[in-house]
């Protein structure tokens, strides 16, 4: 048996939550108290219920900057930016390359 795409499942998340605009106000609120990794999960629900929503993506975007501004791991670093970057790129905007971001742990 085959469990259900994730597209599907982000739909009934929505749908549970009271719809992509009330997941996107969550995703806001929570990145807004520092929660940049649940935000991510509602961002991620939101953008897969409904690829084409302006602020689902605008949070996606927002989260996964924070996220990889937190980052240290490059492989992370990398997971984090394309996140973005697919965000970016849904909402016409350029993409960031990996030089703006990129750290190897604290300067010295």
């Amino acid at each position: 048996m085959l469990p259900a795409t994730w597209e599907a499942q982000a739909k009934e998340i929505g749908s549970l939550a009271g719809g992509v605009a009330a997941l996107v106000e969550r995703g806001r609120a929570l990145l807004a108290q520092g929660d940049a990794v649940m935000a991510a999960h509602l961002a991620e629900w939101a953008t897969r219920a409904d690829p084409a929503n302006r602020t689902a993506q605008m949070l996606k975007r927002d989260v996964y900057e924070q996220r990889l501004a937190d980052a240290q791991a490059l492989m992370a670093q990398g997971i984090f930016r394309a996140a973005m970057n697919e965000a970016r790129q849904a909402l016409g905007e350029e993409s960031t390359p990996p030089s703006r971001f990129l750290s190897l742990g604290e300067e010295r």
